[in-house]
Parts: C-alpha cells; sequence; structure tokens
C-alpha cells in the first residue's frame, strides 16, 4: 500500500496524498459485497461451505488491507506532522 502514499515539496510545501482517498471508494464496495453474500442465509446451507470459506478469506484479507492501509496512513501523517513541526 505504500506506492499509495506519496510526499512531495511543492513550493516548499511538504504534501501527503491521503491514502483513505486512494482507497475507500474500493474497500467500502468489496466490504458491502461481502455483508451482503454473508447474510444470505442460504450460505449457511449445506453444500455452501466452500463458497462460505471463499467469502470469510475474503473478508479477512479485506480487513487486514484495511488495518495495514490505516498503519501505512498513521506513519505517513506522524512523518507528516515531524517534517512540518516547529523546531523550536
Amino acid at each position: 500500500m505504500r506506492e499509495h502514499i506519496r510526499c512531495s515539496r511543492e513550493e516548499g510545501v511538504l504534501r501527503v496524498v491521503p491514502l483513505e482517498a486512494v482507497v475507500a471508494s474500493s474497500v467500502a464496495d468489496q466490504r458491502a459485497a461481502i455483508e451482503a453474500a454473508l447474510a444470505d442465509s442460504g450460505l449457511y446451507e449445506s453444500g455452501n461451505q466452500e463458497h462460505l470459506a471463499q467469502l470469510l478469506k475474503h473478508k479477512a484479507e479485506v480487513d487486514r488491507g484495511v488495518e495495514d492501509a490505516e498503519l501505512e496512513w498513521l506513519r505517513a501523517m506522524d512523518a507528516f506532522e515531524t517534517a512540518t513541526s516547529d523546531p523550536a
């Protein structure tokens, strides 16, 4: 996810491209689709265990990706605050 965090100096100002703006829409769509599928009671009937397992695995991957993105965002904001803080 690091490729979504960009710092640049423009006219002496450090700018950080917000990570959450880059991925929020896609993640929300993925989460909504997974949650809708998990809400289907038919998914829990016999014969659907493999599909259920795939959905739960995908949900875990998406959740882990969100956690990683949030951590990267916090690191980027910390770097930004350090770079722009008054050394006094």
